[in-house]
């Protein structure tokens, strides 16, 4: 029986070249709509995160304006006055002098406002804020109130501040190591006793992390900062504390009246003067912007929209990064508190 040859026959070598140059067409196109997909991802992840971090911005420091000028139980804000017994003493790295005892009534019998603010400096408020830690052009603001819980005697802590207050009067003390009340509160009769805030808002032009995650300094991510009235062992002083990544710019203005404008810092004067307290002590409004920006750039991209007219200035922008611009007005809830 003959044997018949079977002819047996593969991929010559121009179909698998084709084969090959197709299938690197498809991985090709691929790749391609994963960077875009990724790109669109990248793209939106920047605008929820740097819209989220400027209305928690935003939100944390309305909180704050519309306390300011709270004291607890006392509606007589010109009797607030410090312990003798009990004194704040020197504060570490304060604000301004006097700023930590500004609820207290000064030696000038003129009370201070609860709210004042710098225009596009850090100039009033060198005490706790370094040259190198400020934006320039950006705004800052300082407020003062009596946080909104009244606490029992046995949970005030070392080296904080304290208001002993009724509805006629108001004691400032600082908690002692033993935490006894001072001698002098005995004047202050029916009293509550509430923690004391002090704090000063500005904006950082680089920014520190949860230290696992920690970055350097000179990280160039504009951060909103918070000095804010704290204790150091058995001593009072100012601590500064990163809030939110990716605030740029914060621009205030202040409104004294309805019928009024909108006024500048500058405008209001100085708050160590007569005249500026009582200008400062007659704001009953504030509109507030912000510039948020993006954690990371995003190649080739420019803003339209730039540079942005905040207030009286002009901010311009790093290349590459996307922006957003909120603004609020916010009315002070206690503004008999802050003057007349």
């Amino acid at each position: 029986m003959n044997a018949v040859a079977v002819r047996q026959r593969g991929l010559s070598l121009i179909e698998l070249m084709i084969s090959m140059t197709l299938g690197l067409m498809l991985l090709a196109i691929l790749i391609s709509i994963y960077l875009s997909v990724k790109q669109t991802y990248t793209v939106q992840d920047n605008l929820a995160r740097m819209q989220e971090n400027a209305r928690l911005a935003l939100r944390l420091i309305s909180h704050d304006v519309r306390m300011a000028g709270d004291w607890g139980d006392t509606v007589q804000y010109w009797s607030l006055h410090e312990s003798s017994d009990a004194p704040l003493g020197a504060v570490g790295s304060e604000c301004y002098p006097g700023w930590a005892h500004a609820p207290a009534l000064p030696s000038d019998n003129l009370p201070a406002p609860a709210l004042v603010g710098s225009n596009g400096s850090r100039s009033v408020f060198a005490g706790c804020i370094d040259a190198s830690e400020f934006v320039a052009g950006s705004d800052a603001l300082a407020l003062h109130f009596a946080e909104a819980n009244v606490l029992a005697n046995s949970a005030i802590e070392t080296g904080k501040v304290y208001l002993r207050s009724a509805l006629l009067s108001g004691l400032l003390f600082k908690a002692r190591a033993d935490k006894t009340l001072p001698t002098d509160v005995a004047a202050v009769s029916a009293a509550s006793t509430y923690r004391v805030t002090a704090v000063t808002y500005y904006v950082r032009p680089w920014s520190i992390v949860a230290p696992t995650k920690a970055r350097p300094k000179g990280d160039d991510i504009p951060t909103l900062m918070r000095a804010t009235l704290s204790d150091c062992g058995a001593s009072t002083c100012v601590k500064n504390d990163a809030l939110v990544e990716g605030i740029a710019n914060v621009q205030i203005q202040y409104r004294l009246d309805p019928d009024s404008g909108y006024l500048n810092a500058d405008q209001l004067g100085d708050f160590a003067t007569a005249a500026g307290k009582q200008h400062w002590r007659q704001v009953r409004a504030l509109r507030i912007g912000l510039l948020a920006r993006s954690l990371s750039p995003e190649a080739n991209f420019v803003d339209g929209n730039a540079p942005y007219h905040l207030g009286d200035q002009t901010v311009r922008v790093a290349s590459g990064y996307r922006n957003f611009w909120i603004t609020s007005t916010i009315a002070l809830r206690n503004p008999d508190n802050n003057g007349p």
